[in-house]
């Protein structure tokens, strides 16, 4: 058992959703600890695309500017060809929002993205290598099973 007496909030996983969770928390003010499994976010995920939707709200934190500083490609269409004629069937230039397309970015790099933000609150702590089986609330603090 691994005693976290100063935390708030604990979070298992490190996921999008766990470092987001994070983040916000962290910068409401709260103690937050990220409690993940791996040694770090190079490893190969589901998804690589962050939407519109989420960068609208990376802008409305005042996160957008610097998320668009990391590598990625933009795609705000999607076209296909069918018997010999070009069709366009998804178009995201028309949106009324910040970012008006999909960035194509491999998820490590959007959570370490997400990670050095949260490091900017001193509430924020992420620990690596920490696989938790349950989590427990004492007097003493929060106690997290290994």
């Amino acid at each position: 058992m691994t005693s976290e007496q100063d935390a708030d909030l604990i979070v298992v996983g490190g996921g999008p959703a766990g470092v987001m969770a994070g983040l916000l928390f962290a910068r409401a003010g709260c103690e937050v600890r990220i409690f993940e499994k791996h040694a770090d976010f190079f490893r190969d995920f589901r998804g690589d695309t962050v939407h519109p939707s989420t960068m609208e709200i990376l802008d409305q934190l005042g996160m957008l500017e610097r998320f668009l500083q990391r590598p990625h490609n933009k795609v705000d269409k999607a076209e296909l060809r069918l018997a010999g004629r070009e069709w366009t069937i998804g178009d995201l230039s028309h949106l009324h929002t910040p970012a008006p397309f999909i960035a194509m970015m491999p998820q490590w790099e959007f959570l370490d993205f997400l990670r050095v933000e949260a490091k900017a609150f001193p509430a924020f702590t992420s620990r690596w290598r920490r696989r938790s089986k349950a989590l427990l609330r004492s007097r003493a603090g929060w106690l997290a099973s290994d």
